[in-house]
Parts: structure tokens; sequence; C-alpha cells
């Protein structure tokens, strides 16, 4: 029994750093995300995560164009009901429910982990805008607020640019030597692009991050050592 208890916990920790991990990547490999009313296909919230320009009319005609030819929404491991699609070197998925559609570009395939989150993301955005999509008229300010979502359930903030606690603030602080590490390239990045703000991505590369880094990343947020501009 307790040989059990013991492979237990640590399988829960190896599934928490694998979590961590590939929510890292997912979140890295985000380029574009936005909100459309199922039926009109009319956009009521996107975001850009990248540096380049996609035409968010553009990308929802054409999933709009599938959807009129009666390509059906797919099932993936039996609970998200998602489309994944090749497009102009990028992945988009689409999951839906009821009159939401919810449309991510990505540079590569998500793991598992940020399909569950896709999932319910759709769901709590259903839940808190269903009935304002369905008298949708026009005025997107109102929408603007999914973003607290997306931060809840897919953790954007980590890609959102950053700035470092003041000097004062961080005297009194304990803070680790890994964590220092990471602080001290951020000011070094800062320096060097002559900017008062960094980004996440910049002092992680995408294919190289790892829990742990992730982990100390997640501890500066927390801490706000590291705090949204």
């Amino acid at each position: 029994m307790s040989y059990r208890t013991v492979k237990s916990y640590r399988d829960k920790q190896i599934e928490k750093k694998q979590k961590l991990y590939n929510s890292c990547l997912d979140i890295l490999n985000l380029d574009y995300l936005m909100v459309t009313d199922k039926r009109s296909g009319l956009n009521v919230y996107a975001q850009n995560f990248t540096e380049n320009e996609i035409d968010a009319a553009l990308i929802s005609g054409f999933l709009q164009a599938i959807h009129s030819f009666g390509i059906e929404l797919i099932k993936v491991e039996d609970q998200s009901q998602i489309i994944k699609l090749e497009y102009k070197d990028s992945i988009v998925l689409m999951s839906e429910f009821v009159n939401v559609r919810l449309i991510l570009i990505m540079k590569e395939r998500p793991s598992r982990f940020f399909m569950y989150a896709i999932e319910e993301l759709t769901y709590d955005i259903y839940k808190d805008y269903g009935t304002m999509i369905e008298s949708f008229n026009g005025d997107v300010k109102k929408f603007q607020s999914i973003e607290a979502l997306l931060k809840t359930h897919l953790n954007v903030s980590f890609i959102y640019p950053q700035k470092i606690a003041p000097i004062d603030k961080l005297e009194k602080m304990r803070i680790s030597q890994n964590e220092r590490l990471y602080i001290n390239k951020a000011v070094s990045l800062m320096k060097t692009k002559n900017q008062d703000y960094f980004l996440i991505k910049s002092i992680l590369p995408g294919k190289e991050c790892n829990p742990k880094d992730v982990e100390i990343l997640l501890k500066l947020n927390e801490k706000k050592i590291f705090m949204l501009v």
C-alpha cells in the first residue's frame, strides 16, 4: 500500500510537470484567437499574439465556408468537439458550443491538455456571453472582458508584455538564484532593446523551455516580480 501511495504521488508529479511543459509550448505556439457568432460568422472578439498581421475576416469566412459545405465537427478523445485544419503553414483549431465559435491559429499542433482547456473555454464563453452573442448588434466593446477567461483557461498572461518590480521592492524580497537568473536576463534584454518591458518568449525560447523553467517564471509572476505592463 505504501508503494502504491508513493507511486501515485510520483505519477501525479510527473503529470503536473508534463502539463507545465506542454502549457509553455502551447501558449508560445499560439498566434491568434477569435470568438465569432457561429450562425453569422461575425467576430465579437479577437486577439493577436504575433507581430504578423492576420486577416480575421478571411479566416472566419474560410471556416464558415467549410461548414456551409456540410463538414461536421469531429470528436477529439470523445470529449472535445474541435476541427483541426492546416491552413497557410498554420494549424487552425475551431471549437463550437451552441452559438459560440472559438477559432485559434497555432504554429504547431497543441497538447491534449490544451485541447481540454479549449473545450472548457468555449463552454465558459457561451455561459457568460451566449445571450449577448445571440443579440449581437455590432458593438464589440462588451466582449473585451473575454480576455479574463483566456487568462484563466489558457494562461495567455505568460506571453503578454511584462515589466519588473521596482528595485526597492526587490531588495526586500527573498529571491532564489534561479529566479535572479531570469531577472537578469529580462533586465539585459530591456537594456539592449531600450524598452521598459520584455516578453517571456524573448528570454525563454519556445523549443527549449522545460518544466523547471516554467515553474520559475510562474513563481516570478506569483511573487509579482514579473508583472503585466
